[in-house]
């Protein structure tokens, strides 16, 4: 032990050469962990993990188990079923735009879309 003491090449080759070594003062800057909020989905149960906080929209929807829909016809869907009437509503209902009135998410944009 007293000649390891002594020798200071000695003691540089007992340390590991995988480990960090602080050769400046200054300190390293951390950088800061994201916050990760957690959500239970209340129909499935279903543990998830977000980034998005609780006040986000997508996640206000999440915590009240699904969207609130709404639904917008496109002008070439409802001239369709004027002209063409019986078969025309069917066309009408395909070109139509569902999205969710909370968050604003489209949940179907229809064949034109």
């Amino acid at each position: 032990m007293a000649d390891q003491a002594a020798n200071p090449q000695a003691q540089l080759l007992l340390i590991p050469p995988n480990t960090v070594t602080v050769v400046h003062t200054r300190p390293i800057p951390m950088m800061q962990h994201p916050t990760v909020y957690h959500y239970q989905n209340p129909l499935t149960g279903e543990h998830i993990a977000s980034l998005l906080p609780p006040g986000h929209p997508e996640m206000i929807c999440l915590q009240h188990g699904g969207h609130v829909n709404e639904t917008e016809f496109s002008i070439p869907g409802i001239l369709a079923a004027i002209i063409w009437f019986p078969l025309g509503i069917v066309f009408c209902l395909l070109d139509r735009r569902v999205k969710c009135r909370r968050c604003g998410t489209i949940i179907d944009d229809g064949i034109c879309g």
